[in-house]
């Protein structure tokens, strides 16, 4: 596609036009050359400069000036995708307007806002937005000004599903607007028009959008064009006209996706926004009897950010400057920290936005110094041949995939495909599935759910479950050895090891929790590993292949380490006020779950205490690279929170340069070399759950800073246990067990014990084979 101006810049050539009529000064040259750089869709640098701009605003006291910058910087955050980020800017240019008393601009930056805000489901605010800049078009008499809210009213009236709505404020304002505004308006008219059946005039109107955004480069729009018309050609019969359709979209989408120059989590979030175009064209493939290019279709969506990070290891030597790469580990530690320290809804924290400018400023230098990395081109996804081609004997791979009305799943093994569909909607899954994990996260839920005997109902979920995830599949795939699982959407959240196949009467059980023992449950039978993708996965691997091991015979090192000793001298709970609310209770067996660990692998290193510090954790990895510590284990609290995933991290001590909070920013920054590195703490497997891309938060950071599995959990651990089964989990690996091996070993280990509780005022005997103990920790790459 030719590059031209996009719709938001033909907005930008007409203000940039009225604003530069008269003398030049030099925030309205700042202002010209942010412009001039939107226009050419250099995002990055025209953000660079819309910033400056503002600042030159603020030095000569010109308010409405301050206003256009601020419109500018929410509008190429809006291009870039960083829609949370555009938010406030625009919140921002409106206030300024309103100082300035110049109520056009006003009612514009209203509009922007708006659009924004119902992209991301704010549809209220949105809605109030859109009732202000009404208001304000009214005193100015501006038809025109009205015309375009009801575009916008259009639009926001299809994000709540007011699809007659969306018609009525779309032919209202369509024939009156031009160029971006007409554009906008079409958009919501079309979309009414397919909800509500009108599917001849709605094809017509998706060509018509085609004809009007490609010619100006508008490619969002295309795609969602494309996207729909493939949608409305199926349901009138036409299956090659749909599927070339979707192919375009995804296509055009990927090509968005390579230019973003955001942060790694913006990248992530990116294609997730637009996942109605990958899941319709797998669904179409699908029912096209193609479900090997659906398996492809896939793969190009899952874990796209995280597969290109992967394939980059080399880009410090590449970019040839190591001093910019250490700036941006030290600018993404610094901006992991401000966000923390961020109140709720405070978008306008200046630190925060000077390290921002800084990371970006950074990331153009790096794209300088290398053009190969001017844009992100993430490896060719496998395809079906190559999978079966990277698994072993007595292996599958389950690749999931939830849509609103079946789940499909791909079975793959060395010499086996299978493609199989269950009759299930995606939300009936996302119901039961919070129904389960509802005992197993909660402990006072559990107890509940045993004290008031409802553990036969939670048990018929799991078992539901299991009949719609596993009992399902053909039996080649239920015989395997090993599992390793592509999960989608909400099953990111459950260890399918916890969902019980079938259940004895054990009726007269004494023991808290003694319901579950007489059940039979997948994690027991059968090794489990997860992966993000079947193309990670293969990238996993190969890394792991590729890396210099140890002498055979010799035993691998061990970095085990925990900042809880006899003094539970947690330092770094005292310098961040965050960390003192989000710790809890003491680890109490924390120094006695590494001590027991540690044991296994006599030549490895153990800290616990005082000597468990961030500093010292940074410092242990820089071992030989012929000597690299392949098993790492840290026993701590995850401090976890889904709003910041790369903020999120494991509490070490702190010393004087570190605040003793190992963020998954900074274990970007790292360089493991290690086979296995094992997180224990509470929900160091959390994050926020984008479609596609999976979790985002430490598990990510450490699979890129070089690890090439973890063990990590899903929820808060129980303290008492958890050194019971890692103790039993690391004497199986080193008697030479797969990690998945034995982690099932030890989970089987932690079913058939028991212990004791104080339940009121008496003590009672509880038995560990609650799924809630013993399949909280899953194993995310390796074997």
């Amino acid at each position: 596609m030719k590059r031209r101006p996009t719709a938001f810049a033909a907005w930008l050539v007409a203000l940039g036009a009225f604003m530069l009529a008269g003398p030049m000064r030099a925030d309205s040259a700042a202002l010209a050359a942010a412009q001039s750089a939107f226009l050419e869709a250099n995002y990055e640098l025209a953000l660079e400069r819309y910033e400056a701009a503002r600042d030159a605003c603020r030095r000569a006291e010109d308010v409405r000036c301050e206003g256009e910058a601020l419109l500018g910087i929410g509008t190429t955050l809006g291009n870039m995708g960083a829609w949370e980020r555009a938010v406030e800017p625009l919140r921002l240019a409106r206030e300024r307007f309103g100082a300035a008393e110049d109520p056009a601009g006003q009612a514009l930056a209203l509009l922007r806002w708006s659009e924004l805000l119902a992209a991301q489901g704010r549809t209220d605010q949105a809605e109030g937005a859109l009732e202000q800049a009404a208001e304000l078009y009214k005193k100015l008499g501006d038809p025109l000004g009205l015309a375009r809210v009801d575009g916008a009213r259009s639009v926001l009236a299809t994000r709540i599903g007011d699809w007659p709505g969306a018609v009525r404020w779309g032919r209202r304002s369509v024939d009156v607007l031009a160029g971006a505004d007409a554009l906008r308006a079409l958009t919501g008219l079309a979309y009414g028009l397919h909800q509500l059946g009108e599917l001849d005039e709605a094809l017509e109107l998706y060509g018509r959008i085609i004809h009007l955004a490609w010619p100006v480069g508008d490619q969002r729009k295309v795609n969602f064009a494309y996207c729909n018309r493939a949608d409305v050609a199926w349901r009138l019969g036409h299956p090659k006209p749909a599927l070339d359709d979707l192919r375009r979209a995804v296509d055009g989408f990927e090509t968005m996706w390579s230019k973003v120059p955001g942060t790694p989590e913006e990248r992530a979030a990116f294609l997730a926004r637009d996942v109605a175009a990958y899941d319709r064209l797998v669904r179409f493939l699908a029912d096209s009897d193609d479900s090997r290019s659906a398996f492809a279709v896939g793969e190009r969506f899952r874990a796209r950010s995280l597969l290109q990070m992967l394939d980059e290891p080399s880009r410090d030597a590449a970019a040839g400057d190591p001093q910019l790469r250490s700036r941006e580990r030290r600018i993404l530690a610094d901006l992991g920290r401000a966000r923390l320290e961020l109140e709720d809804g405070d978008g306008a924290d200046q630190r925060v936005r000077r390290l921002e400018i800084q990371l970006r400023q950074v990331h153009a230098e790096l794209r300088r110094a290398d053009p190969r990395y001017a844009e992100l081109v993430a490896p060719q996804p496998p395809g079906v041949e190559e999978v079966q081609a990277g698994l072993e004997p007595g292996e599958v791979l389950l690749t999931y995939w939830l849509t609103e009305e079946r789940i499909l799943v791909w079975i793959l093994g060395a010499d086996l495909y299978r493609f199989a569909q269950v009759p299930i909607p995606r939300a009936e899954v996302e119901a039961q599935v919070a129904a389960y994990l509802e005992p197993l996260r909660s402990p006072r839920r559990a107890e509940d759910a045993a004290l008031f005997r409802r553990e036969a109902e939670h048990l018929e979920i799991g078992r539901t479950l299991h009949r719609w995830l596993v009992a399902s599949l053909p039996a080649e795939a239920r015989g395997a050895d090993r599992w390793i699982v592509v999960p989608d959407g909400a099953l990111h959240h459950l260890p399918l090891e916890a969902l019980p196949s079938g259940c004895d009467d054990v009726e007269g059980d004494p023991r808290l929790f003694g319901a579950y023992a007489g059940c039979r449950y997948l994690g027991l039978d059968r090794a489990v590993v997860y992966a993000p993708s079947a193309g990670t996965l293969l990238a996993l691997r190969d890394r792991e292949r590729s890396r210099k091991h140890v002498a055979p015979g010799d035993p691998p090192a061990l970095l085990a380490m925990t900042p809880s000793g006899p003094s539970e001298a947690l330092a770094g709970a005292r310098t961040n006020p965050w960390h003192l609310r989000s710790t809890r209770d003491p680890l109490v067996h924390a120094a006695d779950e590494v001590r027991r660990v540690s044991r296994w692998f006599p030549g490895g290193q153990a800290l616990i205490g005082d000597p468990a510090t961030e500093a010292r954790f940074k410092a242990e990895l820089t071992r030989p690279a012929d000597r690299p510590y392949r098993l790492v284990h840290l026993a701590t609290h995850g401090l976890v929170r889904d709003d910041l995933p790369m903020s999120s991290g494991l509490l070490l001590g702190a010393g004087p340069e570190d605040d003793g909070l190992l963020q998954a920013s900074e274990v970007l920054g790292l360089d493991l070399q290690s086979d296995l590195v094992t997180l224990s703490g509470c929900r160091t497997g959390r994050g926020e759950l984008t479609r596609g891309e999976g979790i985002l938060g430490l598990t990510r950071a450490f699979l890129y800073a070089g690890a090439s599995g973890l063990v990590v959990s899903l929820w808060d651990v129980d303290d008492q246990t958890t050194p019971l089964l890692m103790d039993a989990f690391y004497r199986h690996l080193a008697a030479g067990d797969a990690p998945s091996v034995a982690l099932r070993r030890a989970r089987t280990e932690l079913f058939e014990a028991e212990g004791e509780a104080k339940l009121v005022f008496r003590t009672r005997p509880v038995s560990y084979a609650h799924p809630r103990f013993w399949s909280s920790f899953v194993l995310v790459g390796g074997r």
